[in-house]
């Protein structure tokens, strides 16, 4: 048929085109290569061009990630460091404990009343462990934190509620004291593992509608620690002497140490509270004296509420310690001890 393509062996390919009248020849080099050069310029052209557009995303892809890594990083270390800057004061609170000063500061911001001198009671007296007494500090030490203020009589009982719940949310515990006083109407000692305080609501006796005061003092228990140490010496020479037992002596204070004008001795002081197991006084305290003789040993004298008669130095070393000091005579005639 006129209009079927023609093919011969040679190694041109002959074909007609339908739509064409005449034949198109396409010349191949033998065995393929010339095609196959042709495809391979074609490809490494079009992996030329590839090239640039790679890099550029390559670029491009390095780029979003390093700022996502930096933007994680930055994140990571200023949310770490607001963690930091927010959890130090708990963190500083934890490693040094509970303070008196603190617990002071936490009421004052819930007290209400009418700020007052300072009227506050002493802290609670605590018996150390290993010790065989008791030790208390003072209001009128610098050491003891303390607040005081008038509360009208209609807010009193629910503003000592509040610091009492107060106290307790913090980790205290309550111990509530029976008054010997009518006009106390509470008296509670706080205890914490750091920190002691005395709680005291009181009133105006007769006169119902006056304001009442309420008190707190609080002292740090390694204080009371180191006072301790301080009156050890002095109450082991006290050892069981006195009337009330020596487990229900609270010494009060440092002692006051005074040279002697007797060179090598000393004298000393030191108020001492018996206390009932109800923690109510079981005496009206008295004055413990003591003195050191050239041993550096301390001796108990004697517990005294006044001037100590002068038959009562009836030794060399009491005459020494004391010598100079006042004695009573027994026509209530105010002397001095001598050698």
């Amino acid at each position: 048929m006129d209009n079927q393509p023609t093919t011969t062996d040679s190694g041109n390919h002959t074909s007609n085109n339908p739509n064409t009248g005449s034949p198109t020849v396409i010349t191949a080099s033998p065995g393929g290569d010339e095609s196959r050069t042709s495809a391979a310029l074609v490809a490494e052209k079009k992996k030329r061009r590839s090239r640039p557009l790679l890099v550029v995303l390559l670029a491009l892809l390095i780029a979003v990630l390093g700022g996502v890594a930096t933007m994680a990083v930055y994140t990571l270390y200023f949310d770490t460091s607001h963690v930091k800057q927010t959890s130090q004061p708990s963190q500083v609170i934890a490693e040094r404990g509970l303070s008196a000063s603190d617990v002071i500061s936490s009421l004052q911001q819930n007290m209400t009343g009418t700020t007052v001198p300072e009227r506050a009671p002493n802290p609670p007296a605590v018996k150390i462990a290993g010790k065989a007494f008791y030790t208390q500090l003072q209001a009128a030490n610098n050491l003891v934190a303390s607040r005081s203020e008038t509360v009208t009589s209609a807010q009193a009982d629910v503003e000592r509620v509040n610091l009492l719940k107060l106290l307790k949310d913090q980790g205290f515990e309550e111990k509530k004291i029976a008054p010997d006083d009518t006009e106390v109407i509470y008296l509670g000692e706080l205890t914490h593992k750091d920190v002691v305080c005395t709680l005291q609501q009181t009133r105006t006796l007769n006169n119902s509608a006056a304001d009442h005061l309420i008190s707190v003092a609080c002292a740090n228990m390694i204080d009371y620690t180191k006072l301790a140490g301080v009156q050890q010496p002095f109450m082991t020479a006290f050892g069981t002497g006195g009337s009330v037992s020596i487990q229900q002596i609270t010494a009060i204070g440092a002692p006051t140490i005074v040279a002697s004008s007797t060179k090598g001795y000393q004298t000393a002081e030191l108020p001492l509270m018996g206390y009932a197991d109800d923690g109510m006084p079981a005496s009206n305290g008295s004055m413990a004296l003591f003195y050191q003789t050239p041993d550096q040993t301390w001796h108990f004298f004697k517990a005294a509420q006044s001037i100590v008669p002068c038959s009562e130095y009836n030794s060399v070393d009491l005459k020494k310690a004391y010598s100079g000091g006042r004695c009573m005579a027994p026509n209530n005639q105010e002397l001095k001890v001598s050698l």
